[in-house]
């Protein structure tokens, strides 16, 4: 199962770039504006992250109504 560390990714550029944003900031309006930046980006990982995960893994077809087999693309 997919953790939230599997889909860190402290080492990317632009992530970096948004928590630096959030040490930086100086004023409350900006903290919360660089942190809403964070939490967006690190939706974005684990959203993709799930998705591919769902992707790899086999689809379980229902039997078909007629001849009660299983169907498969």
């Amino acid at each position: 199962m997919l953790g939230l560390h599997d889909s860190r990714r402290d080492d990317d550029p632009d992530v970096q770039r948004l928590l630096c944003a959030v040490a930086e900031a100086r004023a409350l309006t900006a903290f919360i504006l660089a942190a809403w930046q964070v939490a967006r980006a690190l939706t974005v990982h684990l959203v993709e992250a799930v998705l591919a995960e769902w992707a790899r893994q086999p689809t379980a077809w229902p039997p078909g109504p007629v001849c009660d087999t299983a169907k498969r693309r």
